[in-house]
């Protein structure tokens, strides 16, 4: 294993980390990571108030470098995950500042995006306390658009 792929997954591990423990701030019912790579980095349930589970996948991405507004990923894990039935979340950790940022990836997104034909750029917020109550009305709201569908 070369120094840079050793780096690059240490990063990238770190990032896990800092998703998963996050996701515990949350109460989360479980935070499953995916030792082989499947369509997503982790899968988390929180439990709903009606006594069930609300579950959504998440791709993690690690950065050393500062969050601007927005992330570029490849389109086509864009488009994998918000076609998909399960709400995703893409969630960036700026490893270096520890501070995390996320967007729940929707197919309007590519349509929106300034990018290239191989990415597209996703809007992020930054996850503080504000953010951490938005998430929770969020999900709720994704509830209750599944239960509509």
């Amino acid at each position: 294993m070369s120094a840079n792929n050793s780096q690059a997954q240490m990063v990238g591990r770190r990032a896990e980390l800092m998703a998963e423990l996050f996701f515990q701030s949350l109460d989360a019912a479980y935070v499953a990571r995916f030792e082989h790579a499947l369509a997503f980095d982790l899968l988390v349930g929180l439990s709903n108030p009606q006594g069930g589970i609300d579950n959504f996948a998440v791709e993690v991405k690690a950065t050393q470098q500062p969050v601007r507004s927005g992330f570029r990923i490849s389109r086509k894990i864009h488009e994998r995950l918000s076609h998909s039935n399960t709400p995703a979340m893409l969630l960036v950790a700026d490893v270096k500042q520890d501070r995390l940022y996320y967007a729940w990836l929707r197919p309007e997104q590519a349509a929106a995006s300034r990018s290239d034909r191989d990415t597209i750029v996703v809007p992020l917020t930054e996850i503080d306390e504000g953010a951490k109550a938005r998430l929770r009305e969020e999900l709720a709201a994704q509830r209750s658009e599944a239960m509509a569908a």
